[in-house]
């Protein structure tokens, strides 16, 4: 049983947004830009591996949890790319998109790729990386009164992935062989531990203190273009309000999805909460009058009153 979906995480979006928003002659567009291909790539890699665990079939109880991200006592984040929960044991999955050879050392605790053309990529180490969240679960299981067997796994979502042989007691595999290494896990693990309705329980505690953190980029606001900008022009012209409508000044286009998409750029870049006077610096627009008019109409929950009043803007402003 899926109780907890996976979602494209914050990074994707607010990298777009500062990519947008940016000077492309800026010393660190590149940067940006590379830092969001790495985390598309990861989550590609991800939902490649959610879609080999629909194309079989478990007929034992569980439950899995994607994107899991849980907080310790002193303020650590734990985020668990897959959680798989049965009566028999917890397997822990962390899922990577690498391409090329990957060599994994022991003595080292280092991961490196050997690319095509002889370059060598070093990466953080995925192993430690599975043995630290297993020691939190354990620890989560134990504060709850259970204790249930442990297994960890590196899964490679990449095709083009060769995978260097390595001697350690987490599981590391492609993603092809998913289906094999948890019959292989419930072959190994036939005593049950907990009951149906305990399992349920555990999967709705960990729901519970699922904790997401938004990304927080390192960069200075100030750098980046303000207002709805319009696409067409590869967002480097912004659009003016006119006659109720956003009108780019330079190719003539008329979008009204570019206000959404400058609001919600707003929420992940600035602030999820805006006043009238923001939102007419922010927006170019002159006329007190016409922001009220235009905030209005979005419907959008406020606090406080009168000049201290804020608009809240909602993650999901883009469906308007």
């Amino acid at each position: 049983m899926l109780l907890l979906t996976r979602r494209e995480p914050s990074e994707i979006a607010i990298l777009q947004g500062i990519l947008h928003r940016l000077d492309k002659n800026a010393l660190n567009f590149k940067q940006f830009e590379d830092q969001l291909a790495r985390a598309k790539s990861g989550f590609i890699g991800e939902q490649r591996v959610d879609r080999e665990w629909l194309d079989f079939q478990i007929n034992k109880p569980y439950i899995l949890l994607h994107s899991l991200h849980m907080k310790k006592d002193a303020e650590f984040t734990h985020q668990i790319d897959s959680l798989f929960i049965s009566q028999y044991f917890i397997l822990i999955i962390e899922v990577k998109n690498y391409s090329g050879r990957i060599e994994f050392d022991e003595n080292t605790h280092q991961c490196t790729r050997t690319r095509p053309d002889g370059g060598v990529d070093g990466f953080g180490n995925p192993i430690d990386q599975v043995r630290r969240h297993a020691g939190f679960i354990k620890s989560q299981l134990s504060r709850l009164g259970y204790q249930l067997p442990i297994e960890r796994a590196v899964i490679f979502s990449h095709p083009n992935a060769v995978l260097g042989k390595v001697n350690t007691d987490v599981l590391i595999f492609h993603v092809t062989g998913l289906r094999y290494k948890l019959a292989r896990l419930f072959e190994k693990h036939q005593k049950a531990f907990i009951s149906k309705d305990e399992l349920h329980l555990i999967g709705q505690e960990f729901i519970a203190r699922q904790q997401p953190r938004k990304w927080e980029p390192k960069i200075d606001l100030s750098k980046l273009r303000k207002g709805v900008l319009c696409s067409q022009c590869n967002y480097s012209m912004q659009m003016i309000y006119e006659h109720g409508k956003w009108i780019c000044p330079r190719c003539g286009s008329v979008d009204p999805n570019a206000f959404y998409e400058a609001l919600n750029e707003y929420r992940l870049l600035w602030s999820n909460r805006i006043s009238n006077s923001e939102f007419r610096e922010f927006m170019g627009i002159k006329s007190q009058k016409t922001t009220y008019r235009i905030l209005s109409g979005l419907d959008l929950e406020t606090e406080g009153k009168l000049r201290h009043m804020r608009y809240i803007i909602p993650p999901n402003i883009l469906e308007n």
